[in-house]
Formats: structure tokens, C-alpha cells, sequence
């Protein structure tokens, strides 16, 4: 536990610095750099025995070959087990799994920030608050693909469509649980804003319905069908975790939600649309999470919403006048570092003691 006290720390000895120095860009990528560096540390030099799954798929890692191109269109992860196997030709004991796992998990949350964020300190943040790294050492394929997605949700709400197709399939090839996020494509063909609102209040309203596509899901993708519906003593416990942050988000729902009809007027035809776009996000994380009370598979499914809190959370504070934004700001800081201790200390996905890979 001490580690990640360790890094806390020095995550805000950076923010300090970086709060009193010029904003340039030069100062920005030192402040990426500093603290995502370290944190790529903790993340790659890890024990296998820090995380849930670390030690079934590091040893699935370092006893892998490299198969025929032809091989790996017969998976279901094609691009996971091909960037794999390359990369166990260089590193080829477990260590390389979490290395790998690291440059992708790590690496494209720093470039998500950097290119995205309106507040590179209040993202970065997040990314501990709300329990993503700490989440992300117990289901790390899934979560290479939550952070591919996340950037191709960017380009979705910026109107990109081959970076977003691109971003979007490349986390499908990673986790077949990426499908959920398909439709969102389709906002890409959608100019009007009328019906781009109809789009997102119809796949909300698809989601409240969940049954039959998860049980398509589960049909097309059978090993995911034993998490569908989990009964068991530890989800059981799971579960009290799961309704207070649904809460809390409900809770953030509800003032952005009110902050934008504030604000609406204000801000342009494109920020608006972002602002709609984001909150579509949040409102699928609450009713994903309300139905994931009976399954650990959409509870899975959630991180691919919530992730997009890093960047909306920022971008609505950025909107208020200076006076206002102080007390805001240390609201969110307090507010948000509430799901993360609960998490931390109920010790969720096993990520403690921390032990380094020598230990």
C-alpha cells in the first residue's frame, strides 16, 4: 500500500510544479511524462501476483509461440494475441505481459489527456480516483481495450470517421466486449442535431432492455456466459460497491446535467453536441450499472462509459468563472477521491500488497 502512497504523492509534487510554471507546451508533455512514467513503473515492474487475472494471463504469455498470420483471424481477440505473440519474441518471460499491458493501458491514457483534457491535473487524477488503474491491473486485455475506445469516442464526438473507425475496431480486435460501443458510430452519419438526440436517447432506452442483446452477446461470444448472471459470495459483496458508485454518479449526472442547460446558451453548436455526447455516456454508466447488479459481464461493460468522466468532468469545470471554479475544483477533488477509497480499501481486484516482480 505504501507504493501507491508513494505515487500519490509525487502525482501531486507534479501537479504543484505545474500549477506555478508557464503553460506551454513544453511543460505540459515534461508534466505527462513525469507522471505517467512512474505510473507506467508501478504498472510494468509489478508482481504477478498484483491483479485478479495477472497470473493466469501472464503465464498464458510466457509460454506462447508466434502462429501463422492465417491463425489469428480463427480468435476472437485477433489484435491482442498478435501484438502478444510479437511482443514475446523480444520479451519473452511474464514480466513482458505486463510490460505490454502497460505501454497500451498507460501510454493511451497519457495520450488521451494530453491531446483531450481541459485539465491535464483533474484527468489524471480521475484516472486513480476513480479506480481505472487500479481496475485495469485486474482485467488488462479488457482494458487496452477501454482505452483505444475511449480515444475513438473523441473522434466519434469531433465527427472524425476514419480515426473513430479505426480507434473503435482496433478495441473490438482487443475485447469482443467493445461491441457496445459500435453504435455509437453511427452518430458519424448523423448531422442534425435533432435526430443525433433521438440516437442517444434510443440506444439509452436499448440498454434499459439489455436482455435479449446480452443474451445475443453471450450466444456469439459463449465464454463471457458464465458472467452473465453471478450469484456467487464475493459478487454478493460486490454488490454494496456497485450501488454507492452508481449513486455517485447519478449524483454527477444530475449537476452536469443542470450545469448545461446553465451553460447552453453560452457555448457553441459543437460544444454543445460534446456536452450531449458525454452525458449520453454517463446516463449509459448509471443504467449499466443499476443492471449490473446481477452481472459481473455489464459491470465489465460499464468501465467503457465511466472511462469518459476523465475528460467531462474537466471539461464542465472549465466552463465557470475563477471564483467559482476554486471551490469547484476542491469539491471534485474531494467528491471523487470517494470511489477510489472505497474501492482501495475494500481492496478491489487484489491489487494489494503491492509487490514488485523480484519480490
Amino acid at each position: 500500500m505504501l507504493i501507491y502512497i508513494i505515487n500519490i504523492i509525487l502525482l501531486l509534487f507534479y501537479s504543484t510544479i505545474y500549477i506555478f510554471m508557464p503553460k506551454t507546451k513544453l511543460s505540459k508533455f515534461v508534466f505527462i511524462c513525469l507522471s505517467f512514467g512512474q505510473t507506467f513503473l508501478l504498472y510494468a515492474f509489478r508482481s504477478k501476483y498484483v491483479g485478479t487475472d495477472t497470473l493466469s494471463m501472464a503465464t498464458a504469455y510466457a509460454s506462447t509461440n508466434f502462429s501463422r498470420i492465417s491463425a489469428y483471424m480463427e480468435v476472437k481477440a485477433p489484435l491482442y494475441y498478435l501484438l502478444r505473440d510479437i511482443f514475446h519474441i523480444f520479451i519473452p518471460t511474464e514480466q513482458g505481459y505486463m510490460i505490454l499491458c502497460g505501454i497500451f493501458i498507460v501510454g493511451g491514457t497519457a495520450l488521451y489527456i494530453a491531446r483531450n483534457s481541459k485539465n491535464i491535473i483533474l484527468s489524471t487524477f480521475l484516472f486513480f480516483s476513480l479506480y481505472f488503474f487500479f481496475q485495469s491491473m485486474n482485467v488488462a486485455r479488457q482494458f487496452i481495450a477501454i482505452v483505444l475506445a475511449a480515444n475513438g469516442l473523441v473522434f466519434v464526438s469531433e465527427n472524425k470517421k476514419l480515426p473513430a473507425f479505426i480507434w473503435m475496431m482496433s478495441a473490438l480486435f482487443i475485447h469482443s466486449t467493445a461491441i457496445i460501443l459500435l453504435p455509437f458510430l453511427g452518430l458519424l452519419f448523423i448531422k442534425k442535431i435533432f435526430y443525433r438526440r433521438i440516437f442517444m436517447f434510443g440506444y439509452c432506452m436499448a440498454l434499459i432492455t439489455f436482455s435479449p442483446l446480452i443474451s445475443l452477446f453471450t450466444s456469439l461470444f459463449p465464454v463471457y456466459d458464465s458472467l452473465y448472471i453471478s450469484s456467487g459470495s464475493l459478487y454478493q459483496i460486490g454488490k454494496n460497491r456497485k450501488v454507492v458508485l452508481t449513486l455517485f454518479y447519478m449524483f454527477l449526472f444530475v449537476c452536469t446535467w443542470i450545469s448545461y442547460f446553465k451553460l447552453k446558451k453560452k457555448q457553441t453548436l459543437q460544444e454543445n453536441n460534446q456536452w450531449e455526447f458525454y452525458l449520453c455516456c454517463l446516463a449509459c454508466t448509471i443504467i449499466i450499472g443499476f443492471l449490473a447488479l446481477r452481472s459481473l459481464l455489464l459491470t465489465r461493460m460499464e468501465y467503457y462509459f465511466s472511462f469518459t468522466l476523465i475528460l467531462f468532468i474537466p471539461l464542465v469545470l472549465s466552463k465557470f468563472n475563477s471564483r467559482s471554479k476554486r471551490i469547484l475544483y476542491l469539491l471534485t477533488y474531494l467528491l471523487t477521491a470517494i470511489p477510489g477509497i472505497f474501492q482501495f480499501v475494500a481492496n478491489h481486484g487484489e491489487i494489494c500488497p503491492y509487490l514488485f516482480f523480484w519480490e
